[in-house]
């Protein structure tokens, strides 16, 4: 008992501290993550605008959301220079609403002033005098494969000019690693990722082999065959960590980035190898 003690107490102290997520499940198996990251080019970019139109009442906030769609065909097709098929995933009416900034700014700090004075704060007659207008919010998505870093760029720059998927007052950067549907965002990714999948995981098992040799090494034992695999599906991942629009076009895009130049995509499970004298 002694003499094991002492074993698991050198095992921890000669492992680097890259092996930490190795396990020895019992006396015959060990358990370690293998993972294998390559850098590649995007050829495919994905857009998801949500395009706003306000006005009194639905035919005018209407008719401003779709005028805008229109802009945005034609800026797309004077700076890619074709003219992608847009799809609308989902569309919206509903009263605009105060920025959280101005509501706090005017209606908590007047609403406060009024307690304290002990004054009506009823706010009908101010309604009336100012009613709220609509928002039509029609959400489109489209690809496309002719784009370069540059024109993506001047995209976005037009596109937040005239306040179409993007506005003045929210700049949008295309590194972001999260992105939400209910907002516009560009991504890039590939058209056949799956032909990367085969070599990125026979290097993920290669490395996951290595470590596992260390490991055993480090207990006094041997690996031995292949017994087991685990870990969540067996997708390519790409540096977008979160994305939501993928359940409204109703297909998987694979890995996805925010940079229109460079995309990591990584294969990460866990292998359970025999353990040996």
């Amino acid at each position: 008992m002694r003499f094991r003690f002492l074993t698991l107490v050198l095992f921890f102290i000669v492992i680097p501290a890259q092996y930490s997520n190795a396990e020895i499940c019992n006396e015959k198996g060990i358990s370690i993550k293998g993972e294998d990251r390559i850098l590649l080019k995007p050829d495919i970019a994905y857009f998801f605008l949500k395009i706003d139109g306000s006005g009194e009442n639905f035919e005018l906030s209407s008719k401003e959301a779709n005028e805008k769609i229109l802009k945005l065909k034609k800026i797309v097709q004077d700076v890619l220079g074709e003219d992608p098929e847009m799809t609308i995933i989902k569309s919206t009416v509903q009263p605009k609403g105060k920025s959280f900034e101005n509501e706090y700014d005017n209606d908590f700090i007047t609403g406060m002033a009024k307690a304290i004075k002990g004054e009506n704060l009823d706010t009908s007659d101010k309604d009336k005098e100012n009613p709220k207008e609509l928002v039509t919010s029609i959400s489109v998505f489209f690809l496309t494969e002719m784009f370069t870093k540059d024109k993506i760029m001047k995209l976005r720059e037009l596109l937040t000019e005239n306040e179409i998927g993007f506005g003045r007052n929210n700049p949008y950067s295309y590194m972001a690693e999260v992105f939400d549907v209910n907002f516009s965002c560009i991504v890039f990714g590939l058209k056949n990722p799956d032909v990367h999948l085969g070599k990125i995981a026979a290097q993920a098992f290669a490395n996951a082999q290595k470590k596992a040799l260390t490991v055993a090494k480090a207990a006094n034992k041997k690996i031995g065959n292949l017994i087991g695999i685990s870990g969540c599906g067996g997708e390519l991942e790409g540096a977008v960590v979160s994305f939501t629009g993928q359940d409204l076009i109703g297909k998987d895009l694979g890995p996805l980035s925010g940079d229109p130049e460079r995309l990591s995509i990584k294969f990460s499970k866990t292998f359970e190898f025999e353990l040996q004298q």
